[in-house]
């Protein structure tokens, strides 16, 4: 199952007064971290990459191979998928594949 809703998720998490929510069954295994963290961190096979968020802006940590994109019958055999996407909230939203 690859995630359709993931725009307004995203939306969701930075409007804080949003009351749109995910509705994305596997939202507990998408969504690692959302906050204003200054270091946000992901590990995947003995390899760590740290995003410094030295201006505190609201960032999202999506987990996308297992979460955003689940292995099932509607995701093609061998598709190639980043392991992490990170949201970066500004006036416009920078995403971030690692």
């Amino acid at each position: 199952m690859i995630c359709r809703k993931l725009e307004e998720c995203i939306n969701g998490e930075l409007n804080s007064n949003s009351l749109e929510k995910c509705d994305n069954k596997n939202q507990a295994n998408c969504i690692e971290s959302s906050d204003r963290r200054s270091a946000v961190k992901c590990e995947e096979n003995k390899k760590k990459y740290v995003l410094e968020n030295t201006k505190k802006n609201h960032v999202i940590l999506y987990k996308m191979d297992g979460g955003i994109i689940a292995e099932d019958k509607s995701v093609p055999l061998n598709t190639s998928k980043c392991d992490y996407l990170f949201v970066i909230g500004e006036a416009a939203p920078t995403a971030v594949l690692r």
